[in-house]
């Protein structure tokens, strides 16, 4: 695998659950691998964005996107795309 993605990957444990979400850009050591796991037999659960960005702050995969200036947030996004879509 190359250190730093190409594309997201889903880590998963060997009941095939989902541990986490690596973004595009994501630098994955050996040293980070073994964080995320350590962290994931810690908390017992899924591995969120926040946790991750606070296990590797200065990972710039992790920091919000500006689009045009402008700082994105990507759930707000995906609401909002959502109810472009939704028929009243």
């Amino acid at each position: 695998m190359p250190p730093i993605l190409k594309e997201p990957k889903v880590l998963t444990d060997f009941n095939n659950d989902a541990v986490c979400i690596l973004p595009i850009g994501f630098e994955l050591t050996d040293q980070r691998w073994d964080a995320i796991w350590a962290l994931h037999e810690q908390l017992n659960r899924f591995i969120g964005h926040e946790e991750l960005e606070a296990l590797f702050p200065d990972e710039p995969s992790l920091k919000q996107k500006k689009i045009e200036g402008r700082q994105v947030d990507i759930l707000s996004a995906l609401k909002d795309e959502d109810s472009y879509g939704a028929q009243t």
